[in-house]
């Protein structure tokens, strides 16, 4: 079997097929700069940069598959992880065991994972990695991300989740989470949270986003 691919389509109730916030995000740009810097790193050290990227962005998708297979109580797809190195495989178990530990010290319990979700006011889609349940029966959501820091493009893609959640869901989300497990052998937890003020604080930019990505077809046009 071929590695994990993730290709997502999001349809609003009226058949139209809506863009998702990760391509909306790309509008904003905010991480250029971290990711020139990054690749100019890995030139000094005379390493190929996609090769690294491509690296990282394997063993982040293979983590949200085992990750999932936890969450889901599921067995894992040996055919799924052959098609990954022992060192890909080994930095992505690791970070499993992280999230494990920080699921049981935050008493939350799995209401849904991979869960496609679609906003018919705002137009668009997304796909949240992780919805729990609190202790009070409160939704609370979370994405897992691999990578040595947390941005704030983060933010903005989960409080986008949110809204998005909040509308598919009719249930509201009271609290943002972003997993984060370095790509190191030792898989550093990082756990970063935001609540629902701040949720509606990043909403609030990402609607600017919203209007800049539905207009830049009138810019293309003038190419």
């Amino acid at each position: 079997m071929a590695k994990i691919e993730y290709t997502k389509k999001y349809e609003a109730d009226d058949g139209t097929i809506l863009p998702g916030v990760t391509t909306i995000l790309a509008n904003l740009g905010w991480n250029k700069s971290i990711l020139m810097a990054w690749a100019a790193k890995m030139a000094r050290q005379e390493k190929d940069y996609k090769a690294e990227s491509k690296e990282a962005a394997e063993i982040g998708t293979l983590g949200h598959a085992l990750a999932e297979a936890y969450l889901t109580a599921k067995p894992v797809d040996q055919s799924i992880t052959a098609a990954y190195s022992p060192g890909q495989f080994a930095k992505a178990a690791n970070a499993v065991e992280a999230l494990k530990e920080w699921q049981s010290q935050s008493n939350l319990t799995v209401v849904f994972t991979e869960k496609n979700l679609v906003s018919n006011k705002w137009r668009f889609g997304g796909s949240a990695d992780i919805i729990f349940a609190n202790a009070q029966g409160d939704f609370e959501l979370a994405d897992i991300k691999t990578g040595n820091g947390t941005y704030a493009d983060y933010i903005l893609q989960l409080a986008a989740y949110a809204v998005a959640a909040e509308e598919t869901l009719k249930r509201p989300i009271e609290r943002i989470h972003v997993l984060r497990f370095g790509k190191n052998k030792s898989a550093t937890f990082h756990h970063s949270s935001w609540g629902k003020e701040d949720m509606m604080k990043a909403f609030t930019v990402f609607q600017y986003l919203i209007g800049i990505h539905n207009l830049r077809p009138l810019i293309e046009e003038l190419l």
